[in-house]
């Protein structure tokens, strides 16, 4: 299972590095970059690593931006806005279970 986690955060990355600088389309490129970032997390996880309580709420934040960026910039980008906002829900209540799990 991890192996399938290192291979998405792994083609999110090429993917939105192809965007930026090949395509020269900054916003689906950084929109790949963002959920690369939460799979990443989302691995860490499962491995049972969980990233700092910080990175937790920064990914939240880029995730709930990225969202009302791609409900804004195109008509065609309502689907990855609904994604982008629903990862930033799952993020959140990874944040509150970690939260309660430390006190």
């Amino acid at each position: 299972m991890p192996l399938v986690y290192i291979f998405i955060v792994l083609f999110f990355i090429a993917y939105g590095c192809y965007f930026i600088f090949v395509e020269n389309n900054s916003i689906h490129g950084i929109h790949f970059l963002v959920l690369a970032m939460y799979f990443y997390v989302t691995l860490n996880d499962i491995l049972k690593r969980p990233v700092q309580k910080v990175f937790y709420i920064i990914l939240i934040l880029l995730l709930l931006l990225d969202g009302i960026l791609n409900f804004l910039s195109f008509p065609s980008n309502v689907i990855s806005g609904f994604i982008s906002i629903f990862f930033a829900y799952v993020t959140w209540h990874n944040y509150k279970r970690l939260k309660i799990k430390s006190n």
